[in-house]
C-alpha cells in the first residue's frame, strides 16, 4: 500500500514537473527573430518623416502639405533634443492625431523616450488612442521585420494581457505589460525600446497617477506628454470651462515633469538631456488659444 501510494506520488510529481516544463517553453519567446533590414531601421533613426513613408505607406499615402512638414519637424526637434512645448492648430481630418500616434512609435522605438503619457478628453478618448498604438505594433509586418526585440514580444502575447506576467526572455521576467490604458515594453538587453513605457489618462482623469511607482522605488515621470484634442465641443463654449482645463495644463500636466524649471523656459534646453521635460500640447484648431 505505502510502495503504491508512493508511486502515486511519484507519477504526479512526474505529471506536474512536465506541466511547468510545458508551461515556462511558452513563456520563453527566445530566440528573437533576425533583423531583416538593418539599413531601412537606421535611416529613419532620426528621421520622423521618413519613418511614416517607409513604415506605413499605406497610412501617408498622400504627399505631405506644408503644415505637415512643419508639424513633423517640431514634434520630431522635442522628441530628440528635448525641452518646451509644441501646439499644433490643424483643421480637423488633417491627419494630426495619426501623426501624433506613429510620432510616439517612433520616439519609443529608437528609444528617444522612455515614457510618454497621452492625455485625451476622457479616458476613452485616451485609451482608443492607446489601442490604435496597439493595434500598430502587433499588426506592421515590417516593424516586427525592423525591430523584432520590441514587437516579437508583443506578438508573442497574442493580444492577451494575461500572458504577460509570465513571459521570460533567457530564463529571465520580461516586465512586459499589455493593458487597455497602458504598455510596458519587454526588458531586452540591448534593445533602444527596454522597459520603454505608454500610458494614457483623461484630462480629467488621475492625471498625477501618471507618475509611476517603479520596483526600485524610484518615480518614473514622463519624458513627453501628448494632448489631443483635450477639450470637448460643449467646453470649447464655455469661457470657464477654458480656464479651468488651461489651469489643468499649467498645473498637474506640466507638474508631471517633477520638480524642475517650468516647461518653456529657456533653460530647459541646456543641461542633460535625460532630465529635459519634453511637453507637446496638440490641439483641435477650436482650442489653438489654450496652448499659445
Amino acid at each position: 500500500m505505502t510502495q503504491s501510494k508512493t508511486s502515486g506520488q511519484r507519477h504526479r510529481e512526474l505529471v506536474a514537473k512536465r506541466s511547468r516544463e510545458k508551461t515556462r517553453s511558452i513563456q520563453e519567446i527566445a530566440p528573437l527573430p533576425p533583423m531583416v533590414n538593418p539599413k531601412r531601421r537606421m535611416a529613419c533613426r532620426k528621421d520622423l518623416r521618413l519613418f511614416c513613408t517607409t513604415y506605413f505607406p499605406k497610412r501617408f499615402d498622400l504627399e505631405f502639405a506644408s503644415y505637415h512638414l512643419h508639424y513633423l519637424k517640431r514634434l520630431e526637434d522635442m522628441i530628440i533634443q528635448g525641452g518646451g512645448k509644441v501646439a499644433i492648430a490643424m483643421p480637423r481630418g488633417s491627419g494630426k492625431t495619426t501623426l501624433a500616434t506613429t510620432a510616439i512609435l517612433w520616439a519609443l522605438l529608437y528609444g528617444h523616450c522612455r515614457y510618454i503619457v497621452v492625455v485625451g478628453a476622457n479616458n476613452n478618448a485616451a485609451d482608443k488612442i492607446i489601442k490604435n498604438i496597439k493595434t500598430s505594433l502587433i499588426q506592421t509586418k515590417v516593424l516586427l521585420e525592423d525591430f523584432p526585440e520590441s514587437i516579437y514580444p508583443f506578438k508573442r502575447l497574442g493580444g492577451s494581457a494575461g500572458q504577460a506576467r509570465g513571459q521570460r526572455y533567457l530564463g529571465e521576467l520580461t516586465g512586459i505589460e499589455w493593458k487597455p490604458n497602458s504598455v510596458v515594453f519587454a526588458n531586452i538587453p540591448g534593445s533602444p525600446a527596454s522597459g520603454a513605457m505608454l500610458y494614457s489618462v483623461g484630462i480629467n482623469g488621475a492625471i498625477r497617477g501618471a507618475n509611476l511607482v517603479m520596483p526600485d522605488g524610484s518615480i518614473a515621470r514622463p519624458d513627453v506628454v501628448l494632448l489631443d484634442d483635450p477639450q470637448t465641443e460643449a467646453a470649447a463654449k464655455s469661457k470657464k470651462k477654458i480656464e479651468n482645463l488651461t489651469e489643468i495644463i499649467d498645473k498637474s500636466v506640466e507638474g508631471l515633469v517633477g520638480p524642475s524649471p517650468r516647461v518653456g523656459d529657456d533653460h530647459d534646453l541646456h543641461g542633460d538631456s535625460r532630465r529635459r521635460p519634453r511637453v507637446g500640447l496638440l490641439t483641435a484648431s477650436r482650442v489653438a488659444r489654450l496652448a499659445v
